[in-house]
């Protein structure tokens, strides 16, 4: 079950955006400006991207399932628990970003058809919230799981001091994971508050405050695991 959700998901965005295709204008709306206006128009077949996105998650996964089951007839037991531990990480962060693609996409097409051939003006103030606030959800979700991954996971806060060892890799990600979740939740939080490009501004605000902060601690992190002893691993 876990190796078809994904196709079938990038299925349906497919199956989705081509069915769009009969309610849509020739031209629409591809891009905004930073104030919100319709900044270039192109085929409404651009919108076939989505389901491309939401392909690359599949086929991601598909290739590391194979690499996985070679490491795995191979591997001893602490490293086949700290594999399949990884593979149940990246499994939860590619199919949440998958739901975030496919939810994007219903987004976009309900505005692009409510638009209809007037399709000149700018970015209703809503629509900016709404996507945000998916993006909030998913930072979310991601926060939730990215503590669980073990050193030497393909996702995760990979810096040079977290990989240094098991101790600052549990320190680094169980922060990291921290930041992502509050700041999902912050997004959230001025995506009902405020509306139009402003809560875009304030999205990058949050995100780059969360990714100094995790990097500082990460640094920090690393010289609280030396003072425990637990020396450095080379990576």
């Amino acid at each position: 079950m876990r190796n078809r959700i994904m196709p079938v998901i990038a299925a349906v965005s497919l199956i989705a955006a081509a069915a769009a295709m009969n309610f849509l204008p020739d031209e629409v709306p591809i891009n905004y400006n930073v104030i919100g206006e319709v900044g270039n128009r192109g085929s409404k077949y651009w919108l076939f991207i989505f389901p491309l996105i939401a392909a690359v998650a599949s086929v991601i996964w598909a290739v590391y399932i194979r690499v996985r089951e070679k490491r795995l007839s191979s591997a001893d037991e602490k490293t086949a628990v700290r594999i399949k531990s990884n593979g149940k990480v990246l499994f939860v962060i590619l199919l949440a970003y998958e739901v975030f693609v496919l939810a994007g996409q219903g987004i976009m097409t309900f505005h692009l058809i409510s638009m209809g051939e007037e399709n000149s003006g700018a970015m209703p103030a809503e629509l900016s919230s709404v996507i945000c606030c998916a993006l909030g959800a998913l930072y979310v979700a991601v926060g939730n799981i990215i503590p669980k991954a073990r050193l030497g996971a393909v996702l995760g806060v990979r810096t040079p001091w977290s990989m240094k060892n098991e101790l600052a890799w549990q320190y680094s990600n169980r922060f990291g994971g921290g930041m992502l979740f509050a700041s999902g939740v912050l997004i959230i939080a001025e995506s009902l508050i405020f509306r139009g490009m402003t809560v875009f501004y304030i999205l990058l605000g949050i995100i780059a405050v969360a990714v100094a902060a995790t990097l500082i601690y990460s640094y920090h992190a690393y010289k609280r695991s030396i003072l425990y002893g637990k020396g450095e691993r080379k990576c």
